[in-house]
C-alpha cells in the first residue's frame, strides 16, 4: 500500500512538471505588444476607470465585460503586455479548474490530462492566426467562467450557492460575448448528470432555477447600470443591432452558413 501511494504521488509530480512546462512555453507572450482589438479593450477600460460609459462615451461592438476586465486590469498591471498576461492567467486558471473538474467527475488523472490536452493544443502558438492577435480576447476569459460553472455544478455536496455561483458565471461569459449563452445547455446537463439517482425531476428544475436566478442577477444590474447612465440603447445598437448587420453581409447567401460551419474546423 505504502508503494502505491508513493507511485501516485511520482506520478501526480510529472502531471505539475508538464503542466508547469506548457504554461512557461508560452511566458516569452508576456513581453510581446497587444494586438488592434486587445488595444481597443485597453483603450476602453481607461475610460471606463475614468468615469466614462461603455457606447455612449466610447463604442465597440463587444460586449461591455472585456472592456470593464481590461480597465480592472490595467489598474493591476498599467503596460499593454496586460493582454498576453492576462491571457496566461487565464489559461493557469482553466488548467487548475480542469484539474479539479476532472478529478470531482472521473479521477484526478483525467483532470491533469484534460488540464495538459488544453494547455498544448490551446496554445495560440498553434492557431492559424498570429498568437497577438489571438492572446487576450473574450475567448479565454468565457473560458475561464464556463469551466468554474462547470466545476461548481458537479461539486459532490452541491449546495444553492453553488448553483448560483454558476448562474453568475455563466452570466459573466454571456456578457463577454452574447453566444456564450449556448453554454447554458452543456451545464444543464451537467445538472442532470450529476443528480441521477438522487434528484426527482422536480428538484431538478428548482436546481436550474436557482442558476438562471444566478443568471438573472448578473444580467439586472448591467442592464440597470447602462439604462441608469442612459446608454441602454446605445448597448443595443453596438452590440446586437450593429453585429447582426455585419453577419448579414458576411454570411449572405442560402447555404452559406451551412458552408461555414462545415469547413471552419477543417481550416
Amino acid at each position: 500500500m505504502p508503494e502505491l501511494k508513493a507511485q501516485t504521488t511520482r506520478l501526480r509530480w510529472h502531471w505539475w512538471a508538464l503542466i508547469v512546462l506548457l504554461l512557461t512555453l508560452r511566458a516569452p507572450s508576456v513581453v510581446q505588444p497587444a494586438g488592434g482589438d486587445q488595444g481597443l479593450y485597453g483603450y476602453a477600460g481607461q475610460r471606463i476607470m475614468a468615469g466614462d460609459v461603455m457606447y455612449r462615451d466610447v463604442w465597440d461592438q463587444k460586449p461591455p465585460a472585456i472592456a470593464f476586465l481590461y480597465g480592472i486590469f490595467g489598474q493591476i498591471w498599467p503596460s499593454e503586455t496586460v493582454a498576453p498576461t492576462s491571457d496566461l492567467a487565464a489559461a493557469a486558471a482553466v488548467a487548475w479548474l480542469l484539474v479539479i473538474l476532472g478529478r470531482q467527475i472521473f479521477s484526478p488523472d483525467v483532470g491533469y490530462a484534460a488540464a495538459a490536452i488544453f494547455l498544448l493544443f490551446g496554445d495560440p502558438y498553434l492557431q492559424r492566426l498570429s498568437g497577438i492577435y489571438v492572446r487576450g480576447q473574450c475567448e479565454p476569459f468565457i473560458a475561464v467562467a464556463v469551466t468554474a460553472a462547470l466545476t461548481l455544478l458537479t461539486r459532490p455536496e452541491r449546495a444553492r450557492w453553488h448553483l448560483i455561483g454558476a448562474g453568475v458565471a455563466l452570466a459573466c461569459a454571456f456578457w463577454l460575448k452574447y453566444n456564450a449563452g449556448a453554454y447554458a445547455l452543456p451545464l444543464a446537463v451537467a445538472v442532470w448528470a450529476s443528480g441521477r439517482g438522487r434528484n426527482s425531476h422536480r428538484s431538478f428544475v428548482a436546481e436550474l432555477a436557482w442558476i438562471t436566478a444566478g443568471f438573472s442577477i448578473v444580467l439586472v444590474l448591467v442592464a440597470a447600470y447602462f439604462a441608469a447612465n442612459g446608454a441602454l440603447t446605445d448597448l443595443r445598437l453596438a452590440t446586437i443591432d450593429y453585429n447582426l448587420r455585419y453577419s448579414n453581409e458576411t454570411y449572405q447567401g442560402r447555404f452559406t452558413v451551412l458552408r461555414y460551419l462545415m469547413t471552419f474546423p477543417l481550416r
